[in-house]
């Protein structure tokens, strides 16, 4: 029964394959493979991608085919498949401009994946929440989640899917306003499309292209890259796809001033639109052809398709179109000079892009009301707009050299003429070929019965055969892989020493020259007691700075081993601050250290002090002679003592706050000649402060005084001592070692990343009830999401 099975399923195929001999199968051959598999697991796959295929040409009938995929893979547990079947319905929703229910699908299908390790539906996933967020404006979320999805783009096996990620980030590129890098990333996605023969998201990439070329004037180039997607999409007969193309080729020849030919290609797209009832496409047109009528003269024809546009749009609440057709009806009465109607719509479109944050919309409104108002002799609100102009247009319009651009167009170019080439030297073996297959293809039909029969019983004997040979080859393609991904993490590291070398030997050699230069000009010192201690003062400098730099770079790609213990802050002040009290001599500067309270803290009292001395070193190093350094403690709402460090120095602009803790952040932020530290007292503070899992920050909003702080965990005399007993009490020293390993992991991640800590608490036996008890206490906390007591109980062991 299996044996006439599998007989059935090569007929139907072969079948398939001979009508359309060479080509992929169409939805209508997968059609025919459903209704006549009984294999269940195969059904649901064949749904999916009916459902994929039919979204490009009849959005409804592909959403009847995915609840049934939706249905069956429910049935049959198939976790993948309802993945696939979610997300692709979350695409189909976002076709129908329905945000919600998009939204709701794309994420149910990612917490599928994710909980699974399905790689490609993930992928897919993070690419149209992307896109989601992209119309919705949102784009620093689009942002994120594209990166997150070019993190995973090396271990999919669909590379489709990155034609699709490359061309949505150029268009967030695009939108803000940073157009080299809309270019790189469409020729990216060329490059990939073309290579794996998808030739529909080649059209789509070429439309879009033509649009970035458009909005840069660089009309030919627009007008060859949109015709390029026009023949592509008319052979793949894709109306909606055609009538996009269309519509663009009207806008590139509007800028070219051609507007015959802009409202023939308009009318054609018009045509299209109608015929697919597609509403929102019918508006945009009415409008760009009422731009035509405005631009030609025609104001009353204008003013029609303006309304037609606008009727629309409001039924269907898009708020954008809306605002810009409010824009162009205000331009109207600018041209009949009835300005105050004109700032009645002006005002009207303003509010609209505000709300949405549309910054191509304003900038074009603020330039129109700037014209109105100085025509109208009211120049307090055209400088206002002016001035609101020039901001918006800059922050859009700060292009980058076209000699970048034209470099990515070369190498574009010569990868296409290579390919031509390469064509051209295969086209006689391609024709023979062909002349071949005319001639055996009658000869192949008539044997075709006695082949598949043979074909049956030489597949069903070398069926294990042959699963054993792939098996084989799936475990070396595993270890290739596997052995390709260590060299080239080896070739990074490699680089990243390099570079670390050549900044630390640089960055050594300035921050060393001044303590140096001191002890070279020691001599004028009267006394031998003051040389001594200026020569020490110079050496410790010179040691914490070795110290600190050797620190960083050990604890960048290793964990920040800690010695913790219970330890008085107020102690480890007043150490740091005898350590520096040469230097705080020499500026005659004053600290002021108030006594307070007992504060304990839970940490590396060695690794708290250097803290401390590096803050308060840079505080003198920037403070003015005379001056004052002023040091408090105090508890925060969440529990934790937070220390702060002002001195009355040269203020940091809010933009440079995270830079100074970055490593070699200062020699980033200014040349060699005019200061000469690499900051990494700072980044060494950084990393010793969140070890402890702190906080610490810089305070600057004038041009003098700075305020360097950092938190700590505080705790009370008697809390200090529960830690201590709670360990002794309740778990011994084999269980405590038992632990170590996976509060070493535990450390690695935050509690709001749930799936990461509870896989790492399912590997912990529960060899006994202590650490049944000390596993439950974590879990509680966790599902609680209360971080002081996870922290706690990680304590316990560490």
């Amino acid at each position: 029964m299996n044996n006439l099975k599998i007989l059935f399923f090569i007929v139907v195929l072969f079948c398939s394959s001979i009508k359309v001999f060479s080509q992929q199968v169409n939805t209508d051959s997968l059609i025919l493979l459903v209704n006549n598999t009984s294999d269940e697991s195969d059904k649901v796959k064949l749904l999916n991608e009916i459902g994929n295929q039919l979204r490009y040409t009849d959005i409804e009938e592909a959403y009847q085919y995915l609840l049934k995929s939706e249905k069956l893979a429910l049935k049959l547990k198939d976790w993948e498949q309802l993945s696939e079947s979610y997300v692709e319905q979350g695409i189909v929703w976002q076709k129908k401009r329905m945000k919600d229910s998009a939204e709701y699908y794309l994420n149910k299908s990612y917490q599928i994946a994710d909980e699974n390790n399905y790689f490609n539906v993930k992928f897919k996933c993070l690419i149209s929440l992307g896109l989601h967020n992209y119309y919705k404006k949102n784009y620093r979320k689009a942002d994120s989640l594209y990166k997150h999805a070019l993190s995973l783009e090396e271990i999919i096996t669909k590379k489709e899917l990155s034609v699709m990620l490359y061309n949505d980030i150029a268009m967030l590129n695009k939108a803000s306003g940073d157009y080299d890098l809309a270019m790189e990333n469409y020729h990216k996605a060329l490059i990939i499309s073309n290579k794996i023969g998808e030739t529909t998201a080649s059209g789509i990439v070429y439309s879009n292209l033509g649009l970035l070329y458009e909005r840069q004037e660089e009309h030919e180039l627009a007008l060859e890259y949109l015709f390029k997607s026009l023949k592509i999409r008319q052979n793949k007969m894709q109306l909606k796809g055609e009538s996009i193309v269309l519509n663009n080729l009207g806008l590139v020849y509007e800028g070219m001033g051609q507007y015959e030919k802009a409202k023939s290609y308009y009318r054609k797209s018009l045509e299209i639109k109608k015929q697919l009832n597609h509403r929102s496409g019918i508006a945009k047109i009415y409008n760009n052809i009422g731009i035509i009528y405005k631009n030609l003269g025609i104001l009353d024809s204008a003013r029609i398709n303006y309304d037609k546009s606008l009727e629309i749009n409001i039924e269907l609440r898009d708020w954008t179109i809306v605002s810009h057709t409010y824009r162009n009806i205000g331009i109207l009465y600018r041209i009949k000079k009835d300005y105050t109607t004109s700032i009645i719509y002006f005002d009207k479109a303003l509010e609209i892009a505000e709300n949405d944050n549309d910054i191509q919309e304003l900038v074009k409104i603020y330039k129109e009301l700037y014209e109105i108002y100085n025509k109208m002799e009211d120049y307090k609100n055209a400088f206002n707009y002016s001035y609101k102009y020039k901001i918006v247009y800059d922050s859009i319009y700060n292009l980058k050299s076209r000699k970048y651009i034209e470099e990515v167009e070369g190498k574009y170019q010569n990868l296409k003429k290579e390919k031509e080439n390469q064509a051209l030297l295969s086209n006689n073996l391609i024709k023979d070929e062909q002349l071949k297959q005319q001639v055996i293809i009658e000869f192949f039909i008539i044997i075709l019965t006695i082949l598949i029969l043979v074909v049956l019983v030489v597949v069903i004997k070398s069926k294990s055969k042959l699963q054993q040979i792939n098996k084989l080859l799936s475990q070396k393609n595993i270890q290739i892989e596997n052995k390709r991904n260590k060299l080239k993490s080896a070739n990074k590291e490699l680089i990243k020493l390099g570079l670390f070398k050549e900044n630390m030997t640089n960055m050594l050699v300035h921050d060393l020259k001044n303590p140096l230069n001191s002890i070279l000009n020691i001599d004028i010192f009267p006394d031998t007691d003051s040389m001594i201690l200026f020569v020490k003062q110079a050496g410790f400098k010179m040691m914490n700075l070795v110290q600190n730099m050797l620190d960083v770079y050990k604890y960048e790609s290793a964990e920040f081993q800690l010695n913790k213990s219970k330890n008085k802050i107020e102690d480890l002040i007043k150490e740091a601050i005898v350590d520096i009290g040469f230097s705080v001599n020499q500026k005659s500067l004053k600290i002021d250290f108030k006594k307070s309270d007992n504060y304990f803290v839970y940490s590396d009292a060695e690794i708290t002090k250097r803290i401390l001395v590096n803050i308060l070193s840079n505080a003198v190093k920037f403070s003015p002679k005379k001056g004052q350094i002023t040091v408090n403690t105090v508890i925060t709402d969440n529990k934790k003592l937070k220390i702060s460090i002002f001195n009355q120095g040269i203020g940091i602009p809010k933009e440079n706050h995270k830079l100074i803790f970055e490593r070699f952040g200062q020699a980033k932020q200014m040349s060699l000649d005019k200061f000469s530290s690499t900051g990494l007292g700072l980044t060494f503070c950084k990393m010793a402060v969140e070890a402890h899992n702190g906080e610490i920050g810089v305070i600057s909003e004038s041009k003098t005084g700075v305020e360097f702080w950092f938190t700590l965990p505080e705790i009370t005399q008697e809390s200090a001592n529960n830690v201590e007993n709670d360990i002794t009490k309740n778990i011994s020293l084999s269980d405590m070692q038992y632990l170590k390993p996976f509060i070493k992991e535990l450390h690695s991640y935050e509690i709001y990343e749930v799936s990461a800590i509870k896989s790492i608490l399912k590997k912990i036996d529960k060899k006994n009830e202590n650490i049944n008890n000390w596993k439950n206490d974590v879990e509680n906390a966790l599902y609680d999401g209360n971080s002081e007591l996870f922290l706690k109980e990680i304590l316990l062991i560490d």
